[in-house]
């Protein structure tokens, strides 16, 4: 396994017998189970248990604790030879040997001290982040019932879209199918239909018959214009023979009179030049 870095050889550790060697085998069978997974961790958690052991074994091996200043007086105090010395030299070195240790237990008191200091200092922080903490997830779970709140009420306005879409809209099979049909149906109208180029000889012919029109029409306007003339004259020339004696025979024509002749430019004169005008 990757946490098994083999056996540790360091000098001044028990031998071991060798273990196993573990291969990891790769199968292509299906993953494993939850059960099976907290098997595995199990079983590295044991094998960092041992590791974690040998390690303090071997610290203890390579190197010894330190033992107190009180301790080592102590001993010394027991190999020195006491025989000559009195009993209140007797009293007065354990004096000094009690005196020794109340000021290791002291200290070391003091350390607990310090260290517990430190460990409440510390736990105060950890308080202090996890209420901080606790005031988010509190404001958190503030907006996110305000968030609820609101989600319901979009929820049913989508849902209330989502069926208005159903019943006023259609959906992409049914827009492709009658599209297809309306393009199909405009290819085959527009195959009985040709292009502009190729009226062109019937709008020129349609043009010159306009223009002759126009020009018949002009022409016509003229000859009516010159009639009424003319009626007028002849109903003034009319007017003015019936006021005066009569001279002569009624058939009396006067050549000099132009205004008794018929206009070049009248209807029976128009007539004619109908017959004149060119056809197409």
């Amino acid at each position: 396994m990757w946490w098994n870095g083999g056996d540790c050889r360091a000098p001044g550790l028990p031998e071991i017998e060798p273990e196993e060697e573990e291969s990891e085998l790769l199968s292509s069978g299906p993953e494993p189970t939850v059960g099976e997974e907290m098997e595995d961790l199990d079983g590295a958690y044991d094998e960092l248990e041992l590791i974690k052991q040998r390690l303090l074994q071997l610290r203890d091996t390579l190197l010894p604790p330190q033992r107190d200043k009180c301790y080592i007086q102590q001993e010394e105090q027991e190999r020195e030879d006491t025989s000559f010395k009195t009993q209140e030299s007797l009293q007065l070195i354990e004096l000094r040997r009690q005196n020794c240790q109340m000021r290791c237990k002291l200290s070391t008191a003091y350390e607990h001290l310090n260290s517990s200091r430190k460990q409440i200092k510390e736990l105060e922080g950890w308080r202090c982040l996890l209420q901080s903490r606790i005031q988010k997830m509190s404001h958190q779970l503030t907006k996110f019932g305000e968030f609820k709140i609101r989600a319901i009420h979009h929820f049913g306005l989508c849902i209330e879209r989502w069926e208005q879409q159903k019943t006023t809209k259609v959906d992409h099979v049914t827009y492709r199918n009658r599209m297809q049909s309306v393009v199909s149906h405009a290819d085959n109208s527009r195959q009985c239909l040709v292009p502009l180029h190729c009226h062109k000889a019937t709008r020129q012919h349609i043009r010159l018959e306009l223009m002759l029109l126009r020009v018949f029409l002009h022409n016509l306007f003229e000859a009516m214009v010159n009639d009424f003339r003319f009626f007028c004259r002849q109903m003034s020339v009319r007017y003015t023979k019936a006021s005066l004696p009569e001279i002569g025979s009624s058939h009396y024509h006067d050549p000099h009179n132009k205004d008794m002749d018929t206009p070049v430019s009248s209807l029976a004169s128009f007539d004619m030049d109908v017959h004149e005008f060119p056809r197409t």
